[in-house]
Formats: C-alpha cells, structure tokens, sequence
C-alpha cells in the first residue's frame, strides 16, 4: 500500500511546487469582491495606498516546500487592509483536482481577503512570513492597483496555473514588472543564475526523503537548463532577493521590512535517497550472482535462493516497469512537457511487465522457468537488447546525444537494474 501510495504522489507531487495558501475559506473572499477593493487608480491620492510583498517561508509538508508570496494593499483613504493571494483552487474533487493536474489543465485563482485573516492563516501555518514595503512612484502604484482590480473581476480572476511559469510568485512578479515599466524582465531575463531548475527541485524536496529522487528521474531535460534571474522568481525566496537586490537610478524598490510570523524552518535530510536504493536494492545482488551462478552446477538448485531471486528482482521490474508505463502515458496524455520525451525510459521500460512476469514465475516456482523454444529466443533477445539499450544511457550522455541530467539514475538506479537482467538472461530461464 506504501508502494501505491508513492507512485500515485509521483502523478500529482509537481503540485507541491505552488507552495500555496488556500486556507482563507470561500466565504471570507467572496465578500471582498471588486465592489470592496480601491476604486481610484489615478496618480493623485496614490500616497496614502501603501503596497507590501509578503513571502512566506517553506513549510514543513510536501506541499509547502517552496514557499508563498502574496501582495498587501493598504488604502488609507477607505481604511482598507486587503491580500491579494493568487495560490488558491478548487479542491472539492480530489480525483478530479489531481487528473486536471496530471493533463495540465489545473486552474488556480486569485483570492482577495482582509490582512488579518491572512495572519491567521501564517501563524496557523507556523511558516515564517516577511512583509517588504514595495517604494514605488504615484504613478507605479496606480498602475499596479489597476492591474490587481482587473485580476479581481470574476472573468479574470481564474489562470492556468504552471509550476515553473505560473505561480502565485510569478503574477506578484509580472505585476510589479508591469508597474515599473518593464525594467525588471528586461534587466534580468538575460542574465543566468548558477542553478538549473533541477537544481531548484532537489533543493525543495530535502526535509522530504525519497521525493527528490521521484522528481529526479521522472522530469526530463526541460528543467536541465540554468534559469535566468528573473525565472528563478518563481520561488518567493529568490523573488524578494532579487527585489531587495534591485536598484534603478540608486532608488530601491523593496524596502526591507520585519518578520510577521517568525518560525522555525524544517531540516534538510542528507540526500541519501539514492544511496538508500543502491545500498538496500544493489548490494545484495552480489552475492545474489555468485551462489545463482554456483546453483547452476547443482543437479537440483535451492529452492528458497531462486524464490529470494524471484521476489527481489519482481520489485526492481515491477517498480521500473511501473514507472516506465507511467512516463510513457505521461509523454502522450500530461500537458507538463517537463514530463515528456524522459530519457530514463531507456532504462525503464514501459512493457518491462514482461521481464516482471519472468521474475515472479522464478517466485513462484522456485526454479528457473522453462520456455518453449520460440518463447526462450524472444526472452533471449528482450534481455539482451534491454541490457544493451540501458547501458547506453550513460553513454549518450557522456557524449551530449542525451541532455537530461542522468548521472544519479546512472550511478544508483542503471547497476542494479542491468545486473537484475543480466542474471534472469543467464539463468532465469531454461529451454523445454
């Protein structure tokens, strides 16, 4: 059930990426509706509207890893105290929340409720939150403040999220760009951070063993590339870096405020993840191969080694074919195109449910399985083209054929697994 569990979470664990806040209830938001919010949105009088950037640090859950940003709006005019809060959605139907997530067609909204029920919502978390005044001009502000009452009519108010692109980081960026002339995308969309996106997902999913490793060989070569400084935006924390970071004609444009909330951040694990699979699920095959091989001399082979052989080895193939399918399905039906044309199906392989039945009748029986001749040469030439094809994993990627980050699955995930087939080639099977 453990097993099920995780391979259902690698279908929609993308979504923890958002890192949102959905806890202001539907009610609380609705009341606050474009009838409640600023209505002027000319220069003058835009000094007694103050703006703010909250960040909200990762949490301790799966789903709270990278964070939140939300903009406060401070209209002393109307004494109106109100967040603007892009990381909400329906979650009635979970089935369906997660099939809309899979196919990428996942709409999130924004949600507009007043600055305590935002307070609530931080300190129930327990996630560490700043508050940075954003200085901008009359004008700037005005601007802005436009922008946020058209995103809050009902016809605007819904947006196809994207976790890298789209996110409740992103539109507090776009707006903010918008309002200041576009000086911020110009300024720092060519410029390269030093991480990939890679980089960003691992560094996420530390307090969580085992999701770095899902995320590692189930995304392809799209998130290998290193980020501009203004996509690494997308993670609230880099978004107020950058912002504190940033001047223009020596005036600043986040000032650096105070701590609403502050709490403790969760630990990172060691990234043991792949070492734990290689340790547990590589290193008994040694001696796996030597007394296999030895058996083979005996007139009646033991029993309970092949049955061990079987069950271990139906694991790795039921796991590998498993996921094989999945990033196959995932090519042809997800709307993430971080999911497809994955590499590692190379080394796993969508119908590596055959070489799984080969492994469980070995369970079963407790002795090599006996093929006909027509079905030994096919289970012959299926390992052996399996072996060949997985090996050159590495290979193509020493070379450049391969873009994708494989050095991980390669390393901890490719010996095992090729060491499996290579031993049910030799002697899993017998011809009748």
């Amino acid at each position: 059930m453990k097993v099920m569990i995780r391979c259902l979470m690698f279908a929609v664990q993308l979504l923890c990426l958002s890192g949102i806040s959905n806890l202001a209830s539907a009610e609380e938001t609705n009341r606050y509706n474009a009838a409640a919010l600023p209505g002027e949105t000319d220069a003058d009088g835009m000094d007694q509207v103050d703006f703010y950037l909250h960040t909200v640090d990762v949490g301790h859950m799966i789903w709270d890893n990278f964070g939140h940003a939300a903009i406060r709006v401070v209209d002393h005019r109307n004494h109106s105290d109100l967040v603007y809060n892009w990381g909400q959605f329906e979650f009635s139907n979970p089935i369906t929340f997660a099939v809309d997530f899979y196919r990428g067609f996942l709409y999130y909204k924004l949600g507009v409720y007043p600055n305590a029920v935002a307070m609530r919502i931080y300190r129930w978390e327990n996630r560490s939150v700043w508050e940075d005044k954003l200085l901008l001009k009359p004008q700037e502000k005005a601007k802005l403040l436009a922008k946020l009452n058209w995103n809050n009519r009902p016809e605007n108010q819904y947006y196809l999220y994207q976790y890298f692109f789209d996110n409740c980081s992103t539109r507090p960026r776009d707006y903010i760009d918008e309002a200041i002339g576009g000086v911020l995308r110009e300024r720092y969309s060519k410029v390269l951070s030093s991480k990939t996106f890679r980089d960003f997902v691992m560094e996420g999913y530390a307090p969580n063993p085992g999701m770095d490793v899902l995320l590692d060989f189930g995304m392809n070569s799209n998130i290998d590339r290193f980020a501009t400084l203004y996509e690494t935006m997308f993670h609230p924390i880099n978004a107020r870096q950058v912002l504190l970071d940033y001047t223009q004609e020596v005036r600043p444009l986040l000032s650096e405020g105070h701590k609403l909330v502050d709490a403790e951040r969760p630990n990172s694990y060691p990234k043991m993840g792949y070492s734990f699979i290689l340790l547990f699920g590589g290193v008994p095959l040694i001696p796996f191969g030597f007394w296999l091989f030895f058996q083979q001399k005996k007139a009646v082979p033991s029993k309970a080694l092949y049955r061990l052989f079987g069950a271990f080895s139906s694991v790795w193939l039921g796991l590998g074919g498993f996921f094989g399918f999945l990033m196959a399905l995932s090519w042809g039906f997800s709307g993430h195109l971080d999911l497809h044309h994955n590499a590692n199906m190379l080394l796993f392989w969508p119908i590596d449910g055959f070489a799984f039945a080969i492994a469980f009748g070995i369970f079963l029986k407790g002795q090599p399985l006996v093929l006909k001749p027509g079905f030994w040469t096919f289970a012959r030439a299926y390992f052996l083209l399996h072996i060949v094809v997985s090996i050159l994993l590495p290979c193509l990627r020493m070379v450049g054929v391969i873009a994708q980050n494989v050095d991980s699955v390669s390393v901890f995930l490719l010996p095992p697994y090729v060491v499996i087939l290579f031993l049910l080639f030799r002697v899993g099977f017998r011809k009748s």
